[in-house]
């Protein structure tokens, strides 16, 4: 049997290829810094890698005040900008279905991304939710399904990943939280086409790489903003998510959001 691509396979192919490019977003010069971080759930810290892929950790409480006393107005020697890109496998389909709309499959081959839409035993919100009420917070939240066109690992195997695949899926444009228990994807007609959400279906919108960094560009976000955002969207997630007793409520929080938060830390 074929070992099937998995989302956290694409996510690890593309990562330093996707940082390089945001870097320019923030007039990082040759002689700047820039870091990337992601939070880890075992460590209880977030652990992250500078230009030269030196590996770095920061307590996740260090982090919490830091963003606290940024997005405060304190001036620090730190600034961080947050994003929350999830990548989803995209599966090339052949057949048509009832469930998939004519206009998409009337053609094949046509591609499909299946959302993570039931919550947990606790009830938390599922990964979808928890995606539109992170993009609901604030209209500069970054949020996006990220859907490599990439269909065999063999095609893994490039020393430079090719960002031109990536299609970025606004979580907004879903304009529904799926909350029903019943299954959702995402559609494409063809690799360049915009997406189709179903099960009712409803066109969505989908970007570059290119126009993404436009997009965030033109957002113009001081390290305050970004910072009060972070701030924001783990202390909005803290009051709604579910705990026992024995949790930590921010590292539980933090463990919720880990899958798809990415964290830059940049500076002159």
């Amino acid at each position: 049997m074929a070992t099937k691509i998995t989302e956290s396979t694409l996510e690890m192919h593309y990562h330093k290829a996707l940082m390089d490019a945001l870097k320019g977003c923030y007039g990082v010069g040759p002689k700047g810094q820039f870091s990337f971080y992601k939070y880890s759930p075992q460590k209880e810290k977030f652990i992250g890698f500078d230009q030269a892929y030196v590996r770095t950790e920061v307590d996740d409480y260090v982090f919490y005040n830091d963003i606290k006393k940024i997005a405060s107005g304190t001036a620090t020697s730190k600034k961080y900008a947050g994003f929350f890109l999830q990548f989803k496998v995209v599966d090339v389909r052949i057949k048509k279905s009832k469930s998939v709309p004519l206009a998409v499959s009337s053609t094949p081959p046509f591609y499909a991304v299946k959302l993570s839409t039931n919550r947990d035993a606790d009830d938390n919100l599922s990964q979808h939710e928890l995606l539109r009420n992170i993009r609901a917070s604030s209209p500069q939240a970054i949020v996006y399904y990220v859907c490599p066109m990439v269909f065999e690992k063999l095609d893994l195997y490039v020393d430079e990943p090719n960002l031109e695949l990536l299609r970025m899926v606004d979580v907004e444009s879903s304009q529904s939280d799926f909350s029903d228990n019943k299954l959702h994807h995402i559609f494409f007609k063809d690799m360049l086409s915009q997406p189709v959400w179903c099960s009712e279906p409803r066109d969505g919108i989908a970007l570059t790489i290119k126009e993404l960094i436009g997009r965030i560009r033109e957002l113009d976000i001081t390290p305050q903003q970004h910072a009060a955002l972070l701030l924001l969207v783990i202390e909005n997630q803290m009051n709604l998510a579910k705990f026992d007793d024995k949790e930590d409520p921010l590292r539980a929080t933090l463990k919720i959001l880990s899958e798809s938060l990415y964290v830059i830390s940049y500076g002159e």
